[in-house]
C-alpha cells in the first residue's frame, strides 16, 4: 500500500520590500525623476528660446516692413530734417542722414490723404536710443493745412513718448545709400535713389544670446530733381561776394565746397553783410576744397578757407569750417553758438543738387520746335510744356536799342538745345528787357533745362498768380562743349572742372543775370543753377534778386555807388 504525503509552499518571512530593494527602487526613481525634471526644464527653456526667437523674427519683419513702406513713400533722402525740431539733437536742433540714422522727405497730405502740391516736405526720422529704434515725424507747415502737426519731446533714456517705438532690442542698424547706377555712395542726399539697410536684434533668454537679423532694400519714389533745402549751394569754384548785402530767410543753410572770397567795398563806410543778427544763417559750411590742378583738382586748400575782405560781416548760428585756422576777425564772423569754427562737418553737406538730365530729356513728349524763337515787341509768347526747343529762345532786342517789352509764358517743363535770353545776342552788355513768367494757374514749379548759356540782362523773371517761379538749369561748359549737348553727360574730368571753376571771363559764364531798379523789367524771382560752371549775378542801382542759386562757382556783384543791392535767399530752392 502506497503512503501519500502532503507538501506545502514555504511561508514568506515579510509582506514588504527589503532594504536593498527599497534603496534600489529609490535610486532608480530619483534618477528617473531628475531625468524627467531635466527634460521638462530643458523643454521649457527651449520653448522660451524658441518663443523669443519667434518674437524677434516677428518684430524684425514688422520693423523692416515699416521702414520699407516709409522709404517707398518718400521722394528724397534729406541731409537734415527740413523743418526745425525744437527737441532735435543739439546744437543745431537737426537730425541728419548717416549710417545709423535716416531722414526721409515725404509729401504732406490733407486729412483725406490727398497730396499737397508744395515744395515743403514732412521729415520722417529713424533714430536709435537705448537699443530701441524710434520713428519721429517733423511736420511741414503748409497751405492748405497739413493733416499732421509736429509733437516732439526730448530723447530721454526711454526715448520720446510722442515718437513711435518701431522695434526694441536693436543690436545694430546700418543704412546704405545708392544712386541711379546702383553704386554705393556716402550718405549724400542729392543722389540717393535707393536705401538698403541691415538690422540685427539680440536678447538674452535662459543664458543664451538670441539674435535675428535681416537685410532689405527699397527704391524711393521716382523723381527728377532731388530735394535740397540749401538756398545757396556752391561747388569747388567758391563763392565770390563784392558790394552785396545778402539776406536769408529763417533756417537757411549755406554750403560752399570751395572758399568764400569777400571782395572790397565800394566805399569805406559801406558794410556788406551775409545774414543779420535778427535773421542769421542757420548753418554755414565752408570746406575749402578748391585747390590743385589737372587731375588733382579739387583738393583741400591750406587755411584760411574764408578769405579776408574789407568792411564785411557774416552772421551765422553755426559755422562749419574744419580747414580754417587762425583769426575770424576779418571778415567778422558772428555766431550765436560758436566762437570758433567747428572742426568736423558732414561731407555730404557740400554736395550740389543732383539732376537726371537724361531722364528729363526723355520725358519730353510733345513735337520738337526747330529754329530760334523770338518774341515780338510787346507781344506775349508761350513756351509749351514737355517740349524740346532746337534753337535759341529770346534775345529779341539789344541794348541800348528800344526795349522789347516782350512777355514769355512758361507752361511747364521744357528742354532748350540752344541759348536762353540774351545769350544768343553774343555779348554780355546786351539787354532785351523781356519778361519771363510761369503761366498763370500753374501750381508746380517748371524746370527749364538749357544746353548752352542762360543770360537775362535787364530783363525780369516774375511769379505767376499762384506765386510760382521757374527753375533754370544750364549745362553750358566751355571746356567740353560736346558734354553740354549730350543729355547723358553728367560729369567733367578734373582738369575740365578746374577750368570751369577758374573761368573769370563773363562772356563764358554759363548763367548771368543783371538787374536794376531803374526799370520795372529789373527783378528776379526763381532759381538758377549752373551744373558745370559759374552763376554770375549783378545787381545794379538797388535791384533785387529773390530766389536760390547753385553752381560750381557763384559770383554776387553789387554796384559801386549803392549800398542797397540785395540778394534775398529763399527757403524753397529745389523741389522734387
Amino acid at each position: 500500500m502506497t503512503q501519500s504525503r502532503n507538501h506545502s509552499l514555504p511561508r514568506k518571512t515579510s509582506d514588504g520590500f527589503t532594504i536593498v530593494e527599497m534603496i534600489v527602487a529609490v535610486t532608480v526613481s530619483t534618477f528617473m525623476l531628475v531625468a524627467i525634471v531635466g527634460f521638462i526644464v530643458t523643454l521649457i527653456q527651449q520653448y522660451g528660446v524658441s518663443s523669443q526667437r519667434n518674437t524677434l523674427t516677428t518684430n524684425l519683419q514688422a520693423a523692416t516692413s515699416r521702414i520699407n513702406d516709409d522709404i517707398r513713400k518718400s521722394v528724397a533722402v534729406l541731409p537734415t530734417n527740413q523743418t526745425d525740431d525744437p527737441n532735435g539733437p543739439s546744437p543745431t536742433t537737426r537730425w541728419s542722414s548717416k549710417v545709423d540714422q535716416l531722414v526721409l522727405g515725404q509729401k504732406p497730405t490733407l486729412a483725406d490723404g490727398t497730396l499737397i502740391d508744395t515744395e515743403a516736405l514732412d521729415s520722417v526720422v529713424y533714430y536709435l536710443k537705448e537699443r530701441s529704434l524710434y520713428r519721429r515725424v517733423v511736420a511741414a507747415s503748409t497751405t492748405p493745412p497739413n493733416s499732421i502737426s509736429t509733437i516732439t519731446c526730448g530723447t530721454t533714456a526711454n526715448g520720446c513718448p510722442d515718437d513711435v517705438r518701431v522695434v526694441e532690442n536693436v543690436d545694430s542698424i546700418a543704412f546704405t545709400y545708392r544712386n541711379n547706377a546702383n553704386a554705393v555712395i556716402s550718405y549724400s542726399p542729392n543722389a540717393v535713389t535707393n536705401v538698403s539697410f541691415a538690422i540685427k536684434l539680440t536678447t538674452e533668454q535662459s543664458g543664451q544670446t538670441i539674435e535675428s537679423s535681416g537685410k532689405s532694400s527699397m527704391t524711393l519714389r521716382q523723381q527728377t530733381l532731388t530735394y535740397n533745402r540749401t538756398p545757396l549751394s556752391v561747388g569747388s569754384g567758391g563763392l565770390l561776394v563784392n558790394k552785396m548785402n545778402m539776406n536769408v530767410q529763417p533756417n537757411a543753410d549755406l554750403t560752399v565746397k570751395g572758399r568764400i572770397n569777400w571782395g572790397s567795398a565800394g566805399a569805406a563806410a559801406y558794410i556788406y553783410t551775409l545774414g543779420t543778427a535778427s535773421q542769421p544763417i542757420r548753418n554755414l559750411a565752408v570746406a575749402g576744397i578748391a585747390c590743385g590742378t589737372g587731375s588733382s583738382f579739387p583738393t583741400q586748400c591750406a587755411s584760411p578757407t574764408i578769405i579776408s575782405g574789407a568792411a564785411s560781416k557774416i552772421t551765422t548760428q553755426n559755422l562749419c569750417a574744419p580747414a580754417h585756422t587762425g583769426s575770424l576777425i576779418n571778415p567778422t564772423i558772428a555766431t550765436s553758438t560758436n566762437t570758433a569754427p567747428t572742426r568736423t562737418c558732414d561731407s555730404a553737406a557740400y554736395d550740389l543738387p543732383a539732376f537726371n538730365r537724361e531722364a528729363f530729356y526723355n520725358k519730353m513728349n510733345q513735337p520738337a520746335v526747330n529754329g530760334t524763337r523770338v518774341c515780338g515787341a510787346a507781344q506775349t509768347c508761350s513756351l509749351e510744356a514737355n517740349t524740346i526747343y532746337n534753337g535759341d529762345i529770346g534775345g529779341g532786342s539789344g541794348f541800348p536799342s528800344v526795349p522789347n517789352r516782350a512777355k514769355w509764358e512758361i507752361k511747364g517743363d521744357i528742354y532748350v538745345r540752344g541759348n536762353f535770353g540774351n545769350a544768343g545776342l553774343g555779348a554780355s552788355s546786351v539787354a532785351s528787357f523781356e519778361e519771363y513768367k510761369v503761366a498763370d494757374g500753374i501750381t508746380k514749379r517748371p524746370v527749364v533745362v538749357i544746353e548752352k548759356q542762360f543770360w537775362i540782362i535787364l530783363g525780369s523773371v516774375v511769379p505767376n498768380d499762384k506765386g510760382i517761379t521757374p527753375i533754370f538749369i544750364s549745362y553750358y561748359t566751355q571746356s567740353n562743349p560736346s558734354c553740354s549737348s549730350d543729355p547723358s553727360c553728367s560729369t567733367l574730368t578734373p582738369a575740365q572742372a578746374a577750368q570751369e571753376a577758374n573761368n573769370t571771363d563773363p562772356n563764358n559764364h554759363a548763367v548771368r543775370y543783371g538787374t536794376t531798379s531803374g526799370d520795372t523789367y529789373g527783378n528776379f524771382s526763381g532759381s538758377l543753377y549752373s551744373y558745370f560752371g559759374r552763376v554770375s549775378i549783378n545787381i545794379w542801382f538797388g535791384g533785387t534778386f529773390t530766389g536760390t542759386v547753385a553752381g560750381q562757382s557763384v559770383l554776387l556783384q553789387g554796384s559801386n555807388n549803392t549800398t542797397s543791392a540785395t540778394f534775398n535767399m529763399t527757403n524753397e530752392p529745389w523741389p522734387n
